[in-house]
């Protein structure tokens, strides 16, 4: 199962020093979910083949209801 949401990007300009920061589009598998945790942006989401976590814009709880409904009774059985 495909989600869209958005993914927080964040660039260290070494020229001006400054740190540049934009939401971008983000589409990730459910089924590469490992955990998330809250953050003040939104979530920080472990995905199986990232490195590293990664921030995106859906709440901590939508994602728990994500995960849950991935691994619900109903959804295995259609599989």
């Amino acid at each position: 199962m495909l989600i869209q949401t958005k993914i927080f990007c964040s660039f260290d300009n070494d020229v001006s020093g400054d740190v540049e920061s934009w939401w971008d589009d983000f589409c990730f598998d459910i089924n590469r979910y490992i955990c998330h945790s809250e953050h003040e942006n939104g979530s920080v989401l472990n995905l199986d083949g990232l490195k590293y976590p990664i921030t995106v814009q859906l709440t901590f709880d939508e994602l728990a209801f994500m995960y849950e409904q991935k691994s619900s009774f109903q959804t295995i059985t259609l599989n």
